[in-house]
């Protein structure tokens, strides 16, 4: 674990901020953390169809269950947040 996981964590609390459920779902523990491991959540422009493109994506890089996809700094968010907001 590095500050990576953080920032999968953190894709976790923007997706759930925009579509306002937790995109890995399960009735136990261990049914969410298969889920965590094998499955892709439901994509945010199918539950929030007005969420930005460019947002979309950033969440969803957050996500990315291959690292080399995933958003690899906080610098990286930044800059898309900024892109974002403009």
């Amino acid at each position: 674990m590095d500050a990576r996981t953080d920032l999968w964590s953190l894709g976790v609390v923007m997706y759930e901020m925009l579509t306002g459920e937790r995109p890995f779902k399960g009735e136990h523990e261990q049914v969410v953390l298969f889920n965590i491991l094998n499955q892709n959540p439901p994509p945010v422009h199918s539950l929030r169809k007005d969420a930005p493109p460019k947002l979309i994506n950033l969440v969803e890089r957050l996500l990315q269950k291959e690292s080399a996809k995933r958003v690899q700094n906080a610098g990286e968010v930044g800059a898309a947040l900024r892109e974002i907001g403009e």
